[in-house]
């Protein structure tokens, strides 16, 4: 019979469970209760090279495939749902958007600081009024000019229910510029956090999760 694990993620696997064992349990019930991003628990995490294993080696991740990080997520999350959730959510969903569908400019602006963990990735999609349905988000992108004559374009809308959105330094946020071309109408805009107009209110009273 052909092992699920090759060597290699069983090896990975008994690292990541040690580490959970060690420093995410003891603090999981707690994280919840309290609120608390796991700031500590995701710095590990990033020690460990886990914060970029599917980026590309030229922007300083590992250039895993996501069968290795799932191997990594099986560990996590066993040991603390709520530090999966904000792993998952950095490297597949916040960094990995941009590095399947940035340019080059982008990806090498900001892959290097999520893949090392050193800035934190967030994944804005879900909208109060219409959930995570992609084609009906009521997030506005249109093209304008700024005072200098350069081009640039002006994001408008809410969104609510962002994992790692509290603590986040860059944000893949959705939009659905153009409804009547079905999907090739979403866009994902990068935002920085600190960015002129671009504001996070605290969410409480959810699970850690």
């Amino acid at each position: 019979m052909q092992p699920f694990y090759t060597e290699q993620q069983t090896m990975l696997a008994t690292t990541v469970r040690e580490f959970a064992a060690e420093k995410l349990a003891p603090r999981a019930d707690e994280v919840d209760t309290l609120e608390e991003f796991p700031i500590d628990q995701f710095r590990g995490l990033a020690e460990l090279g886990l914060t970029g294993m599917t980026i590309p080696e030229e922007f300083g991740g590992s250039g895993g495939g996501y069968r290795d990080f799932m191997v990594v997520l099986e560990e996590v999350a066993a040991a603390c749902g709520s530090t999966s959730t904000v792993l998952i959510t950095h490297v597949s969903l916040g960094s990995q958007t941009i590095n399947q569908a940035g340019s080059d400019e982008q990806r090498q602006r900001w892959l290097p600081s999520l893949a090392s963990g050193q800035k934190i990735a967030a994944f804005a999609l879900t909208e109060a009024g219409t959930g995570s349905d992609a084609l009906a988000l009521e997030t506005s992108l249109t093209r304008a000019k700024s005072a200098e004559g350069k081009d640039e374009y002006i994001l408008n809308g809410s969104k609510l229910f962002c994992t790692n959105g509290a603590v986040a330094d860059v944000f893949s946020v959705f939009t659905n510029h153009d409804r009547a071309a079905g999907h090739r109408g979403v866009t994902a805009v990068v935002v920085e956090k600190g960015t002129p107009g671009f504001t996070v209110n605290p969410q409480h009273g959810k699970m850690g999760m």
